[in-house]
């Protein structure tokens, strides 16, 4: 079993928590638990596990500890078994690497940005005072090309939303059939 991964008895020792409580904190609040095919349990949970017992402490109720995790960016596991036939899958794992790839992207766009206006800047030195008059005209085909890019990353960013409702539409789906783990 990989460091990562605790066996419910290892996590049992992790936390310090009465193990009645800690499955009724996995229980009432298991989005914010991943397993694994074999039961094992994310080393991420003996710290979620802390916050929950002491929120409980201070008085939050079931509502209240989930929507402190949510603001807290406690990432939420879906696990359901995978249509292609390859065990079982994390929803989450896709959006990161989604989120990789808008990254990389965004990236590679700011650099391509910074080269072009560097290479405007090397044109605009070169050009005669006659030249000059035409230098607004270039500026303006930058200027289309950044809208012309931007609107790229919009449409991605609506293909990111779409899929994130559609998995969302999927997931309660599944959720409905039983299929969600």
């Amino acid at each position: 079993m990989s460091q990562s991964w605790l066996s419910l008895n290892r996590l049992f020792e992790a936390v310090d928590i009465p193990e009645k409580l800690v499955k009724v904190y996995l229980e009432r609040h298991q989005e914010y638990f991943r397993f694994d095919e074999d039961d094992n349990i994310h080393v991420s949970a003996v710290e979620t596990l802390k916050t929950i017992r002491r929120l409980y402490g201070d008085g939050y109720r079931k509502n209240d500890v989930n929507k402190y995790l949510e603001d807290a960016g406690t990432p939420i596991a879906v696990t359901m078994d995978s249509e292609e036939g390859e065990g079982l899958m994390n929803i989450n794992h896709e959006f990161q690497e989604v989120r990789k790839l808008l990254k990389m992207l965004l990236k590679s766009y700011e650099e391509q940005n910074q080269e072009v206006l560097k290479k405007i800047q090397a044109l605009e030195a070169k050009l005669t005072p006659d030249e000059t008059i035409n230098k607004k005209g270039l500026r303006e085909v930058v200027s289309e090309s950044d809208k012309d890019m931007s609107s790229r990353f919009e449409a991605i960013r609506n293909q990111l939303e779409k899929l994130k409702t559609d998995n969302q539409e999927r997931e309660d789906k599944w959720e409905r059939e039983g299929r969600i783990k």
